[in-house]
């Protein structure tokens, strides 16, 4: 519910280039429902290859993986030295938040949605504002209705429109 909350707030990015930072359920609900809103290119980073994999099955058209991949250079050649449209920061990392700055087109915009482990991130200010990009933050319990997102995802669930079932990858007993 709060990834639908904020996929609200991204611009309309059909036939645009979208990164997602981060593959963890959060990264690969971005991920699954940014492919539903009809990027040309919709590139996901991790470092755990196991992650990459369901990003791609969930509709990534590239994987990176920062262990074994430039992701700045990367981006660059597959956006033809442009950059993305829209950077979503999903992993909360200090790395990715300032990476952002990378990775992102003038003007383009950038959704913060993980969350570090420390209250204060030092962020490249600078090179960041250069950039000019739009920022969005997205913390849904902040809004004036902080559940909406929540029973909007609960009722695309029962209609069918939505199929989470995907995310569970492992089962394992109480013990």
């Amino acid at each position: 519910g709060t990834v639908l909350w904020a996929t609200k707030h991204l611009n309309n990015v059909l036939g645009k280039t979208v990164v997602v930072l981060g593959q963890g359920a959060i990264g690969l609900a971005f991920t699954d429902l940014i492919r539903r809103m009809g990027p040309r290119q919709l590139i996901a980073v991790d470092r755990h290859d196991y992650r990459l994999a369901t990003a791609q099955q969930r509709g990534a058209t590239s994987i990176l993986n920062p262990l074994r991949d430039d992701i700045p250079s990367c981006v660059a050649d597959l956006t033809n030295g442009v950059g993305a449209d829209a950077v979503v920061e999903a992993s909360g990392t200090p790395e990715a938040i300032n990476q952002m700055a990378d990775l992102i087109r003038q003007y383009g915009q950038i959704i913060l949605f993980g969350l570090p482990e420390e209250d204060l991130v030092e962020i490249e200010y600078f090179k960041l504002m250069r950039k000019m990009p739009t920022i969005v933050p997205t913390v849904s319990a902040s809004d004036p209705a902080p559940s909406d997102g929540i029973k909007e995802a609960v009722s695309m669930v029962q209609s069918g429109d939505l199929d989470v079932s995907w995310l569970v990858t492992h089962q394992v007993s109480f013990d």
